[in-house]
């Protein structure tokens, strides 16, 4: 029996590509911009995931530039089932990204880690190129599911009743008849109780036709005589 939850956390981040001409421009790549988000509270304290975005403050159109995605499990303990959706920047031409995605579709790449390790950060990288001057912004979106599984016995127990007595007797001499009652299923057969009524002509010692037995509990495969 599971029961599972689906969180999406959603990052974005811009900045900005220059043309030619002017001081700044001089370069291809001018500072860096960071941003973070703690994942789900927005508190590192009471978090499970850093998610981070590192991309340059200004870079040149048209210049090779790269940009980094990085989440990192804030917990001591494994984080299963971590699925990562980047979504380029529109009018940005990828030409590489690290590590290979699972599925990659044209303005988007998706990864999915099995595993990420307690204190475990995994980074994406994405190379390429703005086609023209103007503003990029970026998305990046995380899912996480989160399992509690636990495992359950299911047991189903059989009992069968096991009668025997003497095929001969004397006249008014006692008679005796065995009683085995068997549990041939699985599990414990709890509060066990036989009875049972004597043919015609047949009493107990007690005068009574009706025989009633408890058995109490019987394990897997146990008897009772």
């Amino acid at each position: 029996m599971k029961r599972m939850m689906r969180n999406v956390t959603l990052l974005a981040v811009g900045f900005v590509l220059a043309a030619s001409g002017g001081a700044a421009a001089q370069q291809a790549v001018t500072g860096m911009v960071q941003t973070e988000h703690f994942f789900p509270t927005g508190q590192r304290a009471t978090s499970i995931l850093l998610i981070e975005r590192m991309a340059p403050a200004e870079a040149r159109a048209r210049t090779d530039m790269e940009y980094q995605v990085r989440i990192t499990n804030l917990t001591d303990a494994a984080i299963g089932n971590v699925t990562i959706v980047e979504t380029f920047p529109e009018g940005f031409r990828v030409d590489s990204v690290e590590p290979s995605p699972r599925d990659r579709q044209d303005r988007s790449a998706e990864w999915r880690i099995e595993t990420l390790d307690g204190g475990e950060s995994v980074t994406i990288r994405v190379s390429g190129s703005a086609e023209s001057a103007g503003e990029l912004t970026g998305c990046v979106e995380v899912r996480l599911v989160t399992e509690n599984c636990a495992s359950h016995w299911i047991v189903e127990p059989r009992l069968s009743l096991e009668k025997s007595m003497p095929s001969q007797v004397s006249f008014c001499d006692t008679i005796p008849m065995r009683l085995v009652v068997t549990n041939t299923g699985t599990g414990t057969a709890r509060n066990v109780r036989i009875e049972d009524t004597l043919p015609e002509g047949l009493v107990t010692a007690n005068d009574d036709r009706n025989i009633r037995l408890d058995a109490g509990n019987l394990g897997e495969g146990e008897s009772r005589e």
